[in-house]
């Protein structure tokens, strides 16, 4: 039985482009309030103008931020909950990350993804519990997805500062689940394989861009969660693109 997400109120990092921007579209097709952020305003503005466009009536609005920022994820579930009444959905999608060998890593590069894929992930999701707490006392329960990845899983060369963050994340949201049961929240991992996102233009891969999976077939697979009645909990969703070689 498939569970409505009219009324839901969503909250999406990364929010601009990629999954979170086919996400925040699909969430609002579907009659659920969204609430976006990235580092980006005009990213940001357009996907609220799609979903407008879209959706004539439909809850969209946007906040530029640098999450990595302090004090910066209290601002943004703050102006999120503001904005859409209550939180009963937060989606971690926000990433970042460069392939090469790690002796070629710069300090700089190695703090930032840190920063965005790992800290900024766990001090959003702190700052979300409260809001989230409340709407999980209030309807059937709340949810945590943490965009997790395939590089979260296995390793490759060239990852090893990627694949370090991603794994901190499936390590976090794992014990999360554990925390979080007894107060009706749900948490999942989504690990996508290589999608066609602009994250690849600087991260080369080893497929096509044709072959790889498309973001609103992430989108999907994350919606399916959500849709799922409160009793099912999806620990991990693990989407690959299914390359068949001749």
């Amino acid at each position: 039985m498939r569970r409505s997400l009219h009324d839901r109120r969503i909250l999406i990092t990364g929010g601009g482009t990629g999954i979170g921007k086919a996400l925040a579209e699909s969430a609002a097709r579907e009659g659920a309030a969204v609430f976006v952020t990235g580092r980006r305003p005009e990213p940001l503005a357009e996907t609220v103008g799609s979903i407008l466009g879209i959706t004539p009536g439909a809850r969209a609005g946007f906040l530029p931020l640098d999450l990595t920022a302090p004090k910066a994820p209290a601002r943004l579930v703050g102006e999120a909950v503001q904005f859409l009444g209550s939180l009963d959905t937060l989606v971690v999608n926000a990433g970042f990350g460069e392939k090469r060998a790690l002796g070629e890593f710069d300090e700089k590069t190695i703090d930032e993804s840190i920063a965005v894929n790992l800290t900024a992930a766990i001090k959003t999701t702190q700052a979300a519990l409260t809001a989230l707490e409340e709407s999980a006392r209030a309807r059937p329960g709340a949810d945590i997805i943490l965009l997790a990845s395939i590089a979260g899983m296995q390793g490759f060369a060239g990852g090893s500062i990627y694949c370090a963050t991603k794994w901190g994340v499936r390590g976090f949201g794992k014990a999360l689940q554990e925390e979080l049961k007894p107060k009706n929240i749900r948490v999942t991992m989504i690990c996508p394989g290589s999608t066609d996102t602009a994250f690849f233009d600087r991260f080369p891969a080893g497929i096509p861009r044709t072959e790889m999976l498309r973001p609103a077939e992430v989108a999907d697979a994350i919606l399916h969660v959500l849709s799922a009645r409160p009793e099912v909990l999806f620990e991990e969703l693990i989407l690959r693109p299914r390359v068949v070689k001749t």
